[in-house]
């Protein structure tokens, strides 16, 4: 609550007009003394005079005080205004800052009514319902940036889980949450961007999915089967990237894409695949598989690359990249490939006793990488 300042008790016109004639009687009282006090005609009207002069100066010094007292008063006045504005300020800012929880606490509401719903939708079992929940979580992630993870969560989960009765219009919906991906995670469109997105589709089943030009946080496709040509193409991973045990049916292109993070491609089947100047900080190829030709060409490993135990049935291209440190090829598997193919300081070998050839190959065929002498 704010300061109440005291007011100056107001004179009444009583009080007033007693204190004038208070000072008359005075003046007189004194007039008469001086008279009788020192006799004489010449010292009568001196006497007079002097007691008028105390009479004028009360008068002014009663003059005086009123004058200060309204002076005091209006300042007092002043001050009390300014007090009573800054309780009114006050009073207006909490009546705000209610409202604004108030809206707050209102818009809350209707964007979990919306969510509530869409997730209602999203689980019907008519596909163009389902479409129908895709749009209206964009939206609502759109509008509302806070919600932007949680509904791409709920995408994620969505393509993670099998679909019951495979059908193309079960395809056309999957196919829009992935065009909703995609669409949201590239920095070239300011308005419809969404910064920072973190994906998990483990164990989904992926048809045609692009990530071209996009830019994520960490990314975990463990298990992930990815059918038809898929594009990471300038794709930028500002956090982990895991991809183990995941399988390319199709083409897979990460040409120009760049890994801030670790990047872990274990146990992982590619098809006809490109790293063309790809940059990597961290990454691991352990036992991965590369059933068709993988071109690294002109690729760049900044900290440390492992291919150990890595199979290649056609080539690798991997001598025109760029290495900080050696990689690790121990134990790697190459088949009808020529020692052009490799990093410095790595060639090919026969086999021995402990290799073991990709199921139904012939060992003939193949040859094991090995550190030049």
């Amino acid at each position: 609550m704010g300061a109440v300042v005291t007011q100056v008790r107001v004179l009444s016109t009583k009080a007033v007009v007693l204190t004038g004639v208070a000072l008359l009687v005075i003046g007189v009282g004194l007039a008469i003394w001086f008279v009788l006090a020192y006799g004489g005609h010449d010292n009568q009207l001196e006497a007079i005079k002097t007691a008028g002069t105390f009479v004028v100066g009360g008068g002014g010094a009663a003059a005086l005080y009123l004058t200060a007292r309204r002076q005091r008063s209006n300042e007092m006045a002043l001050q009390q205004k300014e007090l009573d504005q800054q309780q009114a300020d006050r009073t207006y800012t909490l009546q705000e800052r209610v409202a604004a929880a108030t809206e707050a606490e209102s818009q809350q509401r209707r964007i979990t009514e919306s969510y509530g719903a869409a997730l209602e939708q999203l689980g019907s079992d008519k596909p163009a319902v389902r479409l129908g929940s895709l749009y209206a979580l964009e939206r609502l992630a759109q509008d509302n940036p806070a919600q932007r993870q949680m509904i791409v969560n709920v995408i994620c989960a969505y393509l993670r889980m099998a679909p019951e009765t495979p059908s193309p219009q079960e395809n056309e919906v999957r196919r829009t949450a992935q065009r909703f991906l995609g669409a949201h995670l590239r920095p070239a469109e300011p308005g419809q961007f969404w910064a920072g997105i973190e994906l998990d589709l483990s164990e989904a089943v992926l048809d045609s999915f692009d990530l071209r030009a996009c830019e994520v946080g960490t990314a975990t496709f463990h298990g992930t089967e990815f059918l038809g040509s898929t594009s990471f193409e300038y794709c930028r991973f500002t956090g982990t990237a895991h991809f183990d045990n995941a399988s390319f049916q199709g083409v897979a292109d990460f040409h120009a894409a760049g890994f801030a993070g670790e990047a872990s491609f274990i146990d992982t089947e590619f098809g006809y695949t490109t790293f063309r100047q790809a940059r990597f900080a961290v990454v691991r190829f352990t036992r991965a598989t590369f059933r068709a030709d993988v071109r690294f060409s002109n690729a760049e490993f900044t900290v440390s690359a492992a291919f150990n135990r890595a199979v290649f049935h056609q080539g690798a291209s991997l001598v025109s990249a760029v290495f900080a440190d050696p990689p690790d090829l121990t134990r790697a598997l190459a088949r009808g490939t020529v020692d052009g193919e490799w990093p410095r300081g790595w060639r090919t070998a026969p086999l021995d006793e402990t290799d073991k050839v990709p199921e139904g190959g012939d060992p003939s065929q193949w040859r094991r990488l090995v550190r030049q002498d």
